[in-house]
């Protein structure tokens, strides 16, 4: 997801002991596999994916301080835990190294000088991600992601982008149970924002005109779908969004959870 194509996520519900049924409810009530937007399946644009994907967090502000919903553990967790998974093996067909991704470390900026305010812009975001690739050390390289996480009590807002000042591919991702704009619902549950966000990443790191990878992106296709718990290599449970397949359903593409 880009900042231009922000989606209209499902609601959150306030605690993580009932996410297991707002899945249950939610495939349920899937009719199955969702048709390829208006645009049509992925196509390869000619720009890198992520062959060996290198996953920061910067738990950007002092207002990670209050985390009501422990986001930050189920974060790492969650990014800890995808490296051979069946649900990022999907990628594989894009060229990304699901088999090759790596949680490298995390950061908590708690400088108040630069703290985000409760919705900050993309440029303030990018910044942000220039100061934590200074901090990590990181020189230029596609295979960089830096998830951004914004603390509670912000606008959900989730896209990915690309920082030219570093050379570095960034996730702005809000917090879980902030509200949607317009009091649309909230942050979608679980792993399911997070996902969509890293997988795009993974097949369109560098989102300018002349580099793009994959169009229109992976996951934009399978918004609409319902969510799916799915087990990790090291046996843990995550709500995640479905990725576009070029090759299910006998080639004519699908949205899935598994490679």
């Amino acid at each position: 997801m880009t900042p231009s194509t922000i989606p209209q996520r499902v609601g959150r519900l306030p605690t993580r002991p009932v996410l297991a049924l707002v899945c249950a409810f939610a495939v349920a009530l899937s009719i199955g596999p969702s048709a390829a937007v208006a645009s049509g399946p992925p196509r390869n644009q000619g720009g890198p994916v992520q062959t060996a994907p290198q996953i920061y967090i910067d738990f950007w502000g002092p207002g990670w301080s209050k985390d009501p919903l422990n986001e930050r553990q189920y974060l790492t967790n969650f990014v800890r835990s995808i490296n051979r998974s069946s649900w990022l093996e999907i990628l594989g067909q894009y060229g990304a190294g699901w088999q090759h991704t790596t949680y490298v470390i995390s950061w908590s900026d708690t400088d108040i000088s630069h703290r985000p305010g409760p919705d900050p812009s993309q440029d303030a975001t990018k910044a942000e991600a220039t100061r934590a690739a200074h901090h990590f050390g990181i020189r230029p390289n596609h295979n960089v992601e830096i998830i951004i996480a914004l603390p509670v009590g912000g606008t959900c807002r989730p896209y990915h982008s690309w920082d030219s000042d570093v050379g570095v591919a960034f996730v702005a991702y809000p917090y879980n149970g902030d509200p949607f704009p317009n009091h649309q619902g909230e942050c979608a549950p679980g792993a399911r924002t997070v996902s969509h966000e890293i997988a795009e990443t993974m097949t369109d790191p560098i989102t300018e005109p002349g580099h793009f990878a994959w169009q229109p992106e992976v996951a934009d296709p399978c918004d609409a779908e319902a969510s799916r718990t799915v087990t990790m290599p090291d046996g843990q449970k995550f709500l995640v969004q479905a990725i576009w397949s070029n090759k299910a359903n006998g080639g004519r593409g699908a949205c899935v959870f598994s490679g």
